[in-house]
């Protein structure tokens, strides 16, 4: 089962997979705190890339939008509603082996008024196996949205005639060799008069369309890979000084899945990547990469490390090798070793440290190599020119393995994260070994707490390089001054 819960929350992070930048939506400036029969987009501010649309009429039915179209019947319920498709509405289907198909459905939807406008989103799904169609597993997601009345939503006011825009979500992928796995991408837009533009795509491919304003709404029609799209365009929020946050509504000739998508529409700027724009810290949300002079970048402070490097048109590429055995290697020992993901970073503008990209991806269906996915994002950094870390942190302490040294002991632990069904989150440290449990831990106020045998050793960063951490260690009757000072080694690819 914790198996098959692995592939499920694979299934639904590749979905929605983007490169994970942040960006903190303000919608809830034009959300409602009552639910009514209206037209709405609910926006989801605990992630930036998803979000539906939801149709509430009058007789109790309606639709639900997101990656496919549903319709449903909905009823009133404490704070706020209870809505249920018709039939499960599938959310994703893939493989976890040859012929052996999961398929997540969404059976409901509540949605319960918290305050400031504020909701819980309480989505409840079922694992199916394809074959026996019996449910594997029934899990519950939770999120705090804000619900916008589709004709309240402020006017679409940028000036596009005669720029380049970079636009999230226009492309919808799919792989052939991999009939369950789509993914959207983003492209430049041209808009080249008061009708008409040109998109050119993450390959290079071009497709010209037609575009018009009408209410609050940006409309463009094109066609892509022979198929007629209709893009519906509504602004959530502002992007900075260059540009805005949208939900769109897509519709093609053929149905085809992703009918909602989020993301940004920024303008392009006459800017390139410089050394002066990469080396130090890139701070994407809850994640930090760490890019340094001698051409290496550490993700997250405790993950494998990678090359990088700086092309001559200003394109940032960062290189993820890999050898069949040692994993990711930042140099080869040998001559096993192949290219398993190569990201590129293409600036679009720049407003002091904050920097907004568009991310391509090259990267393995691991372990089915060498098929491949390519893709494109738009997302936004906050640079500092300085190395290092103040704080432990949740989003870099998640599948790592440390070293602590004491200057007796050396002790290598593994820090693994699991999602339980029940929403409830599994922080747990484990011998290097055999991966037995030892320990569970937390982090509150920047300081690891490990728990073992109902005796608790609390950590506080001191000092900090790229192999190594320095820290205090002090029990529950101690503060930090009161306590012995370690050495703390990241296994990040520097070093065995």
């Amino acid at each position: 089962m914790n198996e098959n819960r692995g592939f499920i929350t694979y299934a639904l992070v590749a979905m929605v997979f983007q490169a994970i930048l942040t960006f903190n939506v303000e919608a809830s400036t034009h959300a409602t705190d009552i639910i009514f029969s209206t037209k709405y987009i609910i926006v989801d501010i605990d992630n930036r890339h998803i979000s539906a649309q939801l149709d509430l009429k009058k007789n109790s039915k309606g639709f639900l939008k997101q990656k496919t179209k549903s319709s449903i019947k909905w009823k009133r319920a404490a704070n706020g509603v209870i809505i249920k498709p018709n039939q499960p509405m599938i959310v994703s289907r893939f493989e976890t082996a040859p012929n052996s198909v999961i398929r997540v459905e969404l059976t409901q939807l509540q949605l319960i008024h918290l305050n400031d406008k504020l909701y819980q989103s309480v989505r409840h799904y079922n694992a199916i196996d394809e074959n026996s169609n019996e449910i594997i597993e029934a899990f519950t997601e939770r999120s705090n949205v804000a619900m916008l009345e589709k004709q309240k939503l402020k006017r679409w006011d940028l000036d596009l005639t005669g720029k380049k825009w970079t636009i999230d979500g226009i492309e919808l992928l799919t792989y052939s060799e991999q009939p369950y796995f789509s993914d959207v991408a983003s492209a430049s837009a041209h808009f080249i008069s008061k009708k008409h533009g040109e998109f050119i795509f993450f390959n290079g491919d071009k497709a010209p369309f037609k575009w018009h304003l009408k209410d609050n709404k940006l409309i463009i029609k094109t066609h892509i890979n022979g198929k007629k799209q209709k893009y519906t365009f509504w602004k959530i929020d502002k992007v900075g000084n260059v540009g805005i946050e949208f939900v769109a509504d897509v519709k093609n000739s053929n149905n085809t899945q992703l009918h909602t998508r989020r993301g940004m529409f920024i303008e392009q700027q006459e800017t390139v990547f410089n050394l002066d724009a990469i080396v130090g810290s890139w701070h994407l949300g809850a994640h930090q990469y760490d890019h340094y002079a001698d051409n290496i970048t550490i993700p997250n402070i405790v993950h494998p490390g990678s090359r990088w490097e700086l092309t001559d048109d200003g394109t940032f590429l960062r290189f993820k090798l890999t050898h069949p055995e040692q994993g990711s290697v930042i140099d080869c020992p040998d001559d096993t070793c192949y290219l398993a993901c190569k990201f590129t970073h293409r600036l679009i503008a720049r407003e002091g440290n904050t920097l907004y990209m568009e991310n391509g991806v090259v990267s393995e269906f691991e372990p089915m190599s060498p098929l491949r996915l390519n893709n494109a994002s738009v997302g936004v950094v906050e640079f500092n020119p300085q190395h290092g870390i103040e704080q432990f942190s949740h989003s870099w302490l998640d599948f790592s393995t440390l070293t602590f040294n004491d200057g007796k002991n050396y002790k290598k632990l593994r820090f693994m994260v699991q999602q339980q069904p029940d929403g409830v989150t599994n922080y747990t440290v484990r011998s290097f070994s055999d991966n037995s449990i030892l320990a569970h831990y937390s982090i509150v106020n920047d300081v690891l707490s490990i728990i073992a045998d109902k005796i608790t050793s609390h950590y506080k960063v001191l000092s900090f390089s790229r192999t190594q951490l320095t820290a205090c260690k002090y029990g529950d009757d101690k503060i930090c001054s009161e306590g012995e000072i370690i050495k703390i080694d990241l296994h990040n690819g520097l070093f065995n």
